[in-house]
């Protein structure tokens, strides 16, 4: 290589400096940490003449050692050679070692054809799918949902095929939601609210809107369980699970199948039955064993139905919505009022105990998946609705909580004894005498006062 191509290339002509960076070459550092660690870029590295590849070859019989230059150098030696010294503390002659010692050598220069090789391999080392992979954050979901809601072998599913670790919060009615929400609660992603409640969000301006394209499983949703009174476009909600409240009863502790409300007022009872922690299904149950609408704005009409739910509180043994299926099962409760699901979940543990559905009618209710409008995961939120609208997810988490799926599809995946029980899919009969809760506008606040002076007498 002569000087005037040394010079073009950007190297100095004399070979023990440091070499120069010229403009278009692109400077690349590499430092050598021990000699366990070699210079992986010693072949890209532009050489000097005095550095050409010469293999050292002793004479025949010849038992002297190689150059300084091509022996092995204890790195101890060769970091004290780096400031002139040897072992004996003595100044040694200045010897070039094969691997850069001196701060300006580090600099390395390489072609661009060499540096985009490089980066290209790099870039591929950085795309490979690594179990160790430190350096990315995993992204948590929040989940805001009611109790007992999930199936775990589902979110487990989740997280194996997305990389995207859930994490679960409860609550027990539509109210703790909202009154956790607008209290300053942040961090939540998806929420699990019913029917009115999305339409009371919607109007906050708590939810995001969906990017229904992103959703390919709302397909498979009932149509008419789409498009419902509370967000006729489902801008906002996705349909998830839908079900009923009623009477659950132990049929060893009841003397006959309690066939109206007026059951949960009968003296024989006391002390046996517990209602609903819940402002708008215990009202509406009021409402309803009165022949009223469960949405009733007239306050006179809630004022009775107040006073009659204070007559019956010395008969109740508590207000719960988290955990009546267990006092009917231990037989410390003969009557709960409670949802469908729940109830034919204790049936399962405990047969004597029956779900029925009484003859005024009843409430019937969808919950919804929905995206809040503060969620810093809307990508990841979007891919977890879809998910669990997954025909086979759908049938697995119905197959455990025991509430109608809102997927047609995860229907014919169920066990017979699920699909056709008609607690978790009541007939058409039975849905026709049943009523939606719906959003009672400023008349919430009679309710609210109710409610209270309810649970505080």
């Amino acid at each position: 290589m002569n000087q005037a191509a040394i010079k073009e290339q950007g190297l100095s002509a004399h070979t023990g400096t440091a070499p120069v960076a010229q403009p278009g070459n692109l400077l690349l550092f590499a430092r050598v940490v021990s000699p366990h660690h070699p210079d992986v870029l010693a072949a890209f590295r532009r050489r000097s003449p005095a550095d050409s590849a010469v293999r050292y070859s002793a004479p025949p019989g010849s038992h002297a050692a190689p150059p300084a230059r091509l022996q092995r150098v204890n790195p101890v030696v060769r970091r004290k050679a780096s400031r002139g010294l040897t072992h004996a503390g003595l100044r040694a002659p200045a010897t070039r070692h094969p691997f850069p010692t001196h701060p300006q050598e580090k600099v390395l220069l390489c072609s661009p054809v060499l540096v985009i090789a490089f980066a290209f391999l790099l870039i591929l080392a950085a795309c490979s799918p690594s179990s160790d992979n430190g350096n990315a954050k995993k992204v948590t979901l929040h989940l805001f949902t009611w109790s007992d809601y999930t199936e775990e072998t589902v979110v487990k599913e989740f997280e194996r095929r997305f990389g995207i670790h859930v994490m679960t919060d409860t609550f027990g009615s539509n109210e703790e939601l909202l009154a956790k929400l607008q209290g300053g609660a942040s961090g939540y992603d998806v929420v699990v609210p019913s029917d009115y409640m999305v339409s009371i969000m919607i109007k906050q301006g708590l939810l995001a809107e969906l990017d229904r394209s992103k959703v390919p499983n709302l397909a498979q949703v009932y149509a008419h369980l789409k498009g419902l009174y509370y967000d006729p476009q489902n801008t906002y909600s996705i349909p998830y699970l839908w079900g009923t409240t009623g009477i659950g009863y132990n049929a060893e502790m009841v003397s006959s199948p309690p066939q109206s409300w007026q059951a949960l007022w009968d003296e024989r009872y006391k002390g046996k039955i517990s209602l609903l922690n819940d402002e708008r299904e215990v009202f509406s149950m009021a409402l309803r064993s009165a022949g009223e609408s469960l949405n009733t704005v007239d306050l006179v009409k809630l004022e009775a139905a107040k006073v009659r739910l204070m007559a019956q509180k010395p008969l109740v043994k508590a207000y719960t919505s988290e955990n009546y299926d267990q006092l009917l099962i231990s037989g410390e409760v003969a009557l709960a009022h409670g949802w469908s699901g729940t109830i034919v979940r204790a049936a399962a543990e405990k047969p004597s105990i029956k779900y029925v559905i009484p003859q005024e009618g009843g409430t019937i209710w969808q919950d919804n998946l929905c995206i809040l409008k503060t969620s810093a995961h809307k990508h990841e939120a979007m891919a977890f609705v879809n998910f669990l609208l997954e025909p086979q997810m759908a049938a697995q988490i119905t197959t455990k909580v025991k509430y109608a799926s809102a997927n047609e599809a995860a229907r014919v995946l169920l066990p017979k004894e699920i699909a056709q029980n008609p607690a978790i899919y009541p007939s058409q009969d039975t849905v026709a005498r049943l009523e939606w809760i719906k959003d009672v506008g400023e008349t919430i606040k009679a309710y609210d006062r109710a409610w209270t002076e309810l649970k505080v007498k």
